[in-house]
């Protein structure tokens, strides 16, 4: 931390740690697992919360360096490195285009569950909670049809939001929702199940009019595919609305 001001440096250091708490079983820079395909020191978790913890401080003080080393960090290309770029860019202030445009671009070039995991959570928590309108909008650019591979990603951010208590404002979101249900891929399913099931949990009695709705009145053939597909994974009241509203 005491290289903050030198991200270069920074970097160096922190490789040297890594080294220090590195995995000794497994050489330096081995994958992590076969679905990533980013080299690791399989540092432990608690080292990294600890790291986490310090520049999260480090953030609220000197916002200027934390953007440099996150972008720092996420070069660098190591599973951990990028783990800590996508937790700095949740600490900072949100907004404004070059925070968006590079999000926008870690979420669409990250192939690691992990990573991607944190950039939709962790990372969108300050925009999603303190700008709940400049989230949902960043939500729509990346459900829009041009941006199709961003379509799970939408799925996965949007189950926080929905999660937390203090929202309220559901009509946007299924706004968002409708185009996601009648055109996701079958290697979507997981991710539509757990975002209609936390829309159903959010307000059972809209979730179930918004899906009959659109079983009833949709254009797109795999409108009634899709929603068969995750059938069996919703809540049984919401299961059997829906299979009368198709039987019909």
């Amino acid at each position: 931390m005491d290289r903050f001001d030198d991200p270069e440096e920074f970097l160096r250091e922190l490789h040297n740690l890594f080294e220090l708490y590195a995995h000794r079983t497994l050489r330096k820079g081995a994958i992590l697992s076969p679905i990533s395909v980013l080299p690791s020191y399989r540092v432990s978790p608690p080292v990294i919360r600890q790291l986490e913890f310090e520049l999260g401080a480090r953030t609220r003080t000197d916002p200027e360096h934390s953007l440099v080393i996150a972008d720092l960090l996420w070069e660098d290309a190591y599973y951990e490195t990028r783990l800590l770029a996508a937790y700095l860019l949740g600490r900072m202030t949100p907004g404004g285009e070059d925070y968006l445009e590079r999000l926008t671009a870690w979420v669409s070039e990250t192939r690691d569950p992990a990573i991607l995991n944190t950039l939709l959570t962790t990372s969108l928590m300050r925009l999603r909670t303190e700008n709940t309108d400049d989230f949902l909008l960043l939500m729509e650019r990346w459900a829009h049809p041009s941006s199709k591979k961003m379509t799970p990603s939408v799925m996965v951010a949007l189950v926080p939001l929905l999660k937390d208590k203090n929202f309220h404002n559901l009509p946007p979101v299924f706004n968002i929702v409708q185009p996601l249900v009648e055109s996701a891929s079958a290697t979507t399913q997981q991710e539509l199940s757990a975002l209609v099931i936390a829309l159903y949990d959010a307000s059972p009695v809209e979730t179930t009019f918004f899906l009959r709705q659109l079983v009833t009145i949709s254009s797109r053939p795999h409108t009634i595919q899709n929603i068969r597909r995750i059938l069996p994974t919703l809540p049984q009241p919401l299961q059997d609305e829906l299979r009368e509203t198709i039987r019909r």
